[in-house]
């Protein structure tokens, strides 16, 4: 995934509060999918009824491992602790006494899945704990996508959403935005259950600078669009998304 996305190391895991690490997800290196420190230099407050702050230790039995490697999967134990990936060894390979045991015999253990394409930008907004996505395995959502999305929303914008946008996304979502950056401090502040980045939707970007005008740009507005984006993503957004037919 990184090496499709390098700038998906700077981009904020909402659901946690901490910066991603760039490397592999589905890399086992005891910190799991998650480093030490917010892209925007502050660290967030966790949710204090986090899922993970309520699970000491876990140990996942006699699973089969597919691990995102691409190396055929294989029988092994996932041991779990707090929000750590501790260790997936063999069985017996660690000492597990006084953790909760899942046996997961006949089942495939896997990371998270990724969903590339997800249009959750206001779903989000309404339940952060998506549980059709939760209940799938998908543990990342990247939003933005298709040149559409919810910010940078001026009036004009907006008006976008309510003639267009919510019938594609769903009711529009209570709360109050206008850039990029503002967009995903609501986002945090709801709670959500999944890790999400977001692209500077392309269609967004030209609709905040010339409306929806059918023409090319000035080299003025071009210029405003590339600002456009270059500010969403020193908020925290990951690139920028296009949807050339739409």
């Amino acid at each position: 995934f990184p090496q499709f996305f390098p700038s998906f190391a700077r981009c904020r895991c909402l659901a946690c509060g901490l910066r991603l690490q760039h490397l592999s997800p589905f890399e086992y290196n005891g910190v799991g999918q998650s480093g030490s420190e917010i892209s925007r230099g502050q660290k967030a407050e966790r949710p204090s009824a986090g899922i993970g702050a309520s699970m000491a230790r876990i140990a996942i039995k006699g699973g089969t491992v597919v691990d995102g490697s691409g190396k055929p999967g294989f029988e092994a134990d996932v041991l779990i602790s707090g929000e750590r990936i501790e260790a997936v060894g063999p069985a017996g390979e660690r000492d597990i006494s006084g953790a909760e045991t899942i046996d997961a015999s006949g089942l495939v253990v896997a990371p998270g899945f990724i969903d590339i394409h997800a249009h959750a930008d206001f779903a989000l907004l309404q339940n952060g704990l998506v549980p059709q996505k939760i209940m799938q395995g998908v543990t990342t959502e990247i939003i933005g996508n298709c040149g559409i999305g919810p910010a940078p929303a001026n009036e004009e914008v907006k008006e976008y959403f309510e003639s267009f946008l919510q019938y594609m996304f769903g009711p529009i979502p209570p709360g109050d935005w206008s850039t990029v950056g503002d967009y995903l401090d609501v986002l945090e502040k709801c709670g959500i259950a999944v890790n999400t980045a977001y692209y500077v939707p392309h269609g967004v970007a030209r609709m905040y600078v010339m409306g929806t005008e059918n023409r090319e740009p000035t080299p003025e507005e071009m210029e405003r669009m590339k600002q456009v984006v270059r500010r969403g993503m020193e908020e925290g957004a990951i690139g920028m998304s296009t949807g050339l037919i739409y």
